[in-house]
């Protein structure tokens, strides 16, 4: 819960500085990665899965935009004797970013994600179509015009289990 507030925290003070910056950027940028998730499950355990990320994000201003998430999963992990894989989960995000250099930027994200967990052979809590708030960091690298490496953390947290999950990306600028 610590680390949650402290993301929120963060995400916020981001939010506030780029909501300071007007002008428009209309934007539009698509990004595809590898997204790793390490899930504890209460009273069961951690599982560490992997999943194809897909992301588009519209730019409200050159700070601030909206972001859409995509996660399907690829691998699975074994778990007190039975399975664990993620089938997908879709995140919506309000997104800040500030430069620091001509290439380089950081950014924090807020939102929620819903996620469909297919767990089999152990007696767990049920991760089919759950929601939970969502709080995240990360940096992104131009290093080609609309061309860009991206990599974040995000915390998820529901009722019964909490994900951690970190994601390399490329971003493509329209």
């Amino acid at each position: 819960m610590k680390t949650m507030k402290l993301l929120c925290l963060v995400g916020a003070s981001v939010l506030t500085l780029a909501l300071t910056e007007t002008a428009r950027a209309d934007a539009l940028n698509v990004s595809v990665g590898y997204q790793y998730l390490e899930t504890h499950i209460d009273g069961v355990g951690d599982a560490d899965v992997s999943a194809l990320v897909l992301r588009g994000e519209r730019s409200l201003s050159p700070l601030v935009s909206l972001e859409g998430e995509l996660a399907l999963g690829v691998d699975d992990d074994s778990l007190a004797g039975g399975s664990v894989n993620l089938d997908y989960s879709f995140s919506a995000f309000v997104a800040a970013r500030v430069p620091f250099t001509g290439k380089w930027s950081l950014h924090g994200r807020l939102g929620a994600v819903a996620v469909a967990y297919d767990i089999s052979d152990i007696v767990a809590p049920d991760l089919r179509n759950e929601w939970a708030p969502a709080a995240g960091v990360g940096a992104q690298y131009q290093f080609a015009s609309g061309r860009a490496l991206r990599l974040d953390y995000t915390r998820q947290e529901f009722d019964d289990a909490d994900v951690d999950s970190a994601s390399l990306s490329l971003n493509l600028r329209f």
